[in-house]
């Protein structure tokens, strides 16, 4: 495919050589209202998710656009979530993962401050979604079944994706679809998972285990916390728990480093000293600190 490195008058950025950018495209989600057949699918503070079609070559394909808006002045100075999902999504794919297929990364030109940047990706067919909760779940495909076969198969790609040293910091349960097993991916093997919103997302082999295995720990923690509990499905506490001990059995480490993982969790269970929504290493410290105050 390829790409080009494009200027233009509001923008620049990487763009797929066979992709036609349309007319008033800019880093404002507004210029996709004007689109033939343009939908808006999430509308946040942080984030636009719009759907629209874009010719590509001599087809029409359905893309969708991530309009991202920066917060802090260390964002705004930076390029932009769009440039490290174009490349994590690269880098991914030559490690046999699938992820999104990343057509443009756009940010505003003439800009010191880029306070808005742009993802293009092409739309993933054929795939469900991973059940979740949470307060920022918007559903655009339809759910799966977490049951046992499910858990199995998302424990042996997760314990792969580990092993490889790559962490994807985000990982609740809508940022990971999936496919029937029989369906090929686009790089004709039967991956049944696609992982997205790679913002967080790194491959760090040479940190040391205690640190990898602590990263490891955190997108557990944060993918069963985002998957109901027994009370929001039936069968979904056992795959749960199965999903553990696969993905424990699966990893290429020691059993102590498989007993630490285990601990951490433990940590963040029911009767926990540690509470989801913080760092590990943030919720220990609030833990000694509330220790030592008592």
């Amino acid at each position: 495919m390829g790409f080009q490195w494009l200027v233009r008058d509001e923008f620049c950025g990487w763009v797929s050589r066979d992709l036609t950018l349309p007319a008033g495209l800019s880093t404002d989600a507004t210029c996709v209202s004007s689109l033939e057949k343009a939908e808006m699918l999430l509308d946040c503070k942080l984030r636009n998710i719009c759907r629209a079609p874009l010719r590509r070559g001599d087809q029409t394909l359905s893309c969708f656009f991530y309009f991202f808006r920066h917060n802090s002045l260390h964002q705004a100075l930076r390029s932009g979530p769009p440039f490290h999902i174009l490349k994590m999504s690269n880098i991914l794919r030559d490690h046999g993962f699938e992820s999104l297929e990343v057509l443009a990364a756009l940010k505003p030109r003439r800009q010191l401050l880029k306070w808005t940047s742009l993802l293009i990706a092409g739309e993933i067919q054929s795939v469900f979604e991973l059940p979740s909760v949470g307060t920022h779940v918007f559903q655009i495909h339809r759910w799966i079944d977490f049951d046992q076969t499910v858990a199995s198969d998302l424990a042996r790609e997760l314990a792969r994706f580990h092993d490889r040293a790559f962490f994807h910091g985000d990982l609740k349960s809508r940022h990971i679809l999936t496919r029937t097993p029989s369906v090929e991916n686009s790089e004709g093997n039967t991956s049944r998972f696609v992982l997205v919103d790679l913002e967080k997302t790194r491959r760090m082999p040479h940190l040391p285990y205690p640190a990898r295995d602590i990263l490891a720990a955190r997108d557990l923690i944060q993918l069963l916390a985002s998957l109901p509990t027994e009370s929001d499905g039936d069968g979904i506490q056992p795959a749960r728990e199965h999903f553990l001990e696969e993905y424990l059995s699966r990893r290429d480490i020691s059993s102590g480093r498989a007993a630490f993982i285990r601990r951490v969790l433990e940590m963040y269970g029911p009767g926990g000293v540690l509470v989801q929504g913080k760092t590990v290493l943030g919720g220990l410290a609030s833990h000694l600190s509330r220790k030592n105050t008592e």
